[in-house]
């Protein structure tokens, strides 16, 4: 709920800088070269200026900003969260949001008897156990609560192969101008996006609404309308890791710095700009190297 709080409110850096603030985090904001707002490694492992105990939505937001940077505890060890998030709950999530993009730009497909067929039992079954994955449910620490969930998801992740199969070649029937290949592109675009635990929370924060062409999937008559959407709340466009001064090391200078996109970029940036942003699968690797040397 925290989080949810913020999406009313303007989306400038200085809210940015504030929703961070309010979970605990210590920041600074950056105005050259370019504005952008730092998040210090110290205050991902002690909470700064605020009591977490005395909210469970603060406690519930602040989980979920430490699994987006690949800083939370259970980030630790490679079997942990990420194991299971890789072994079950990817596929089925990518899969949701695979559905999710088709209905948006291929209504009348989606809606089609073979398609609901296709779909009805795999998706009503999921219906119990989703928010695990799309909302912080899922890493609020309940471990009995989510084991539940990853035993139910990783049934569904097993008929996600099949599924996306079958639901490609009856898109390809019902519409013989739609290939393969386009439809996988998406799905694998998606996939990709959502490489790690830490990219499929970064992709929600950003919301991202008009993140795909539509014509990308053989309907070109829905961009111009879908071209006026917003096209996010937040987008990343580059994150820098700002380590301790040369010579003395210093553990409290250490930060994450993050640019958010500027509409005026051109180039290499607007390219970044368009929600192409996704954190390296090694972020916790990195991130926790810094924080074992500033506890040794």
């Amino acid at each position: 709920q925290t989080l949810v709080s913020f999406r009313s409110k303007s989306k400038d850096l200085s809210t940015f800088k504030e929703l961070w603030t309010a979970h605990g985090f210590r920041t600074s904001m950056v105005t050259s070269p370019k504005p952008a707002v730092s998040v210090y490694l110290e205050s991902c492992i002690n909470p700064s200026g605020i009591d977490v105990s005395k909210s469970s939505d603060v406690i519930e937001g602040r989980n979920y900003l430490l699994y987006l940077l690949g800083m939370h505890p259970n980030q630790k060890d490679e079997s942990d969260v990420e194991e299971t998030y890789q072994s079950g709950i990817k596929s089925v999530y990518c899969l949701l949001q695979f559905c999710k993009k088709l209905r948006s730009v291929r209504e009348s497909d989606m809606q089609d008897p073979r398609i609901v067929e296709i779909l009805k039992d795999w998706e009503t079954g999921l219906s119990t156990c989703t928010n695990a994955v799309a909302s912080p449910s899922f890493i609020d620490g309940n471990k009995a609560d989510a084991d539940i969930h990853v035993t139910n998801l990783r049934t569904f992740a097993s008929n996600v192969p099949e599924i996306l199969s079958n639901l490609i070649s009856t898109l390809m029937t019902i519409d013989h101008s739609l290939h393969k290949e386009q439809l996988i592109h998406e799905y694998d675009r998606i996939e990709y996006r959502n490489c790690t635990l830490a990219n499929a929370c970064l992709q929600r924060v950003m919301s991202c609404v008009n993140d795909v062409d539509p014509s990308s999937l053989g309907n070109a008559a829905a961009t111009a309308s879908n071209s006026k959407k917003k096209r996010g709340e937040w987008i990343f466009q580059r994150v820098y890791f700002k380590a301790s001064p040369p010579g003395k090391y210093l553990p409290k200078y250490e930060r994450i710095t993050i640019h958010l996109n500027d509409p005026s970029s051109e180039g290499e940036e607007g390219v970044l700009a368009s929600g192409q942003f996704i954190f390296l699968p090694s972020l916790t690797q990195v991130l926790r190297g810094a924080e074992m040397m500033s506890t040794s």
